[in-house]
């Protein structure tokens, strides 16, 4: 009896939880879960909203900047933008980080990516892989 009560209890805060902030990672927009790792980032941001083709894919890629999976971290942590001296991304400083404060901006025209803002969720799990030290995870 004991147990069954248990597993009710489980099953209960399973299903109940993200609702009640018990499971810190409930998605507040039916999109999909980004951990603040890089692999992460890569595979469910970058692929899908950065590393397209016209974007910042392959030879042609726009600003010159390739984001795509193999050579993407090489070509943002600690590199500089070809413009400005404003560094891509800089680790444990996320507001200093110019592609963090491109995808933060509300300016028509700069924001990335050009389809519209990330969830809030998303840009979190951003700043927070940056602020951990944009780690290459």
């Amino acid at each position: 009896m004991r147990i069954i009560l248990i597993l009710l209890l489980i099953i209960f805060s399973l299903l109940f939880g993200c609702s009640d902030g018990i499971v810190s990672e409930c998605p507040d927009d039916n999109s999909t879960i980004v951990r603040a790792t890089f692999s992460s980032i890569q595979s469910e941001v970058i692929n899908k909203s950065c590393a397209l083709s016209g974007c910042h894919s392959g030879n042609l890629a726009a600003a010159g900047l390739d984001l795509s999976a193999n050579v993407s971290y090489a070509n943002i942590v600690n590199k500089q933008a070809p413009f400005g001296g404003l560094t891509y991304i800089i680790p444990q400083n996320a507001d200093e980080s110019y592609l963090f404060q491109r995808i933060i901006s509300d300016s028509p025209g700069s924001v990335m990516p050009p389809t519209g803002r990330l969830p809030q969720s998303v840009i979190d799990s951003i700043r927070a892989w940056i602020e951990l030290g944009a780690p290459n995870n």
